[in-house]
């Protein structure tokens, strides 16, 4: 394991091909953190937990520890090793349950997801989910193998991981 990757509220880090931004952070435990790719052709918004792990950059990173300096909000990552589970491709896109996931000018999140298919809700990106009118909010269910199609194109579900512990699940995508 490498060391921690520190991020304070409004900077930036680095971990492989992946951009990590600290957004918020409410509660003291509650993270808000924006991951992205160099290329900028996707933006990944989640929602974490202390200890939540969630794929990136064909790892696993988990929230090892939330804290503040007095002025800003800071969180401490690790990178982690999940026994059975093997990471997501560094190239691959992933939808991280309880997050979005922004391509294009669309977003992102699962509804429900098991071992077999997933439910994924798809908006224009300009709204927070919860704002958009009821007709602009398209659901999909997907079997693995299936295809999400949207505005830039389609992508290819090659796996369904549902949550495992302290695993959040996720949905590995990949442009066919």
């Amino acid at each position: 394991m490498s060391d921690s990757i520190q991020i304070i509220q409004g900077r930036t880090a680095s971990h492989s091909t992946t951009r990590l931004g600290l957004v918020n952070v409410f509660d003291r435990h509650d993270v808000r953190l924006d991951v992205w790719s160099e290329d900028k052709r996707w933006l990944g918004k989640l929602k974490l937990n202390r200890s939540d792990v969630f794929p990136v950059a064909g790892g696993f990173l988990r929230v090892q520890d939330v804290g503040n300096d007095g002025q800003r909000d800071n969180v401490s990552l690790v990178e982690f090793s999940a026994p059975g589970i093997d990471a997501p491709a560094d190239k691959s896109l992933v939808l991280v349950e309880g997050g979005e996931l922004v391509i294009g000018e669309q977003a992102l999140r699962i509804v429900a997801l098991d071992r077999d298919s997933v439910s994924v809700e798809t908006w224009p990106k300009l709204h927070p989910r919860d704002v958009v009118d009821a007709v602009k909010v398209h659901r999909h269910d997907i079997a693995r193998d299936g295809e999400l199609k949207l505005d830039t194109g389609s992508l290819r579900v090659v796996r369904l991981q549902p949550r495992a512990g302290e695993m959040l699940g996720f949905v590995e995508l990949v442009q066919p």
